[in-house]
């Protein structure tokens, strides 16, 4: 697979530091986001190839993301993540995301080989 260059949007910043550091690992350009707002100021900044986003967040959500990354980087392909939170299960979650037609989702926690197969599957 070729390099790519990665936004990693989630509010646990220790999380996102290491879904990146294992990105990296691999040869990706990587660039993290706390939340919503400050992932589409970074997508007016610069192209990438993949937005990985939370879909639980403070501020602005991943559905509000996953609606900017369409309209400013129509040809970005998405990842959608959960873990749930205190309304919405996980499951709730990543089939509303499935039904926004990203382009795969994660089940909070996932390790190093789920996103990978995920990446290959969408970037063959």
């Amino acid at each position: 697979m070729k390099s790519l260059s990665i936004l990693v949007v989630d509010d646990v910043e220790a999380f996102a530091h290491l879904l990146a550091e294992g990105l990296r690992q691999e040869g990706h350009s990587v660039t993290c986001a706390e939340d919503g707002r400050i992932a589409a100021t970074l997508l007016g900044e610069r192209t990438f190839d993949l937005v990985v986003t939370d879909i639980i967040m403070p501020v602005s959500d991943g559905f509000e993301l996953i609606d900017e990354v369409r309209k400013v980087q129509p040809k970005a392909r998405i990842f959608a993540m959960s873990g749930g939170g205190n309304l919405y299960s996980a499951g709730a979650c990543l089939e509303a995301a499935e039904q926004s037609g990203v382009d795969a989702v994660l089940r909070k926690p996932f390790g190093p080989q789920a996103l990978n197969e995920a990446m290959v599957r969408v970037f063959p």
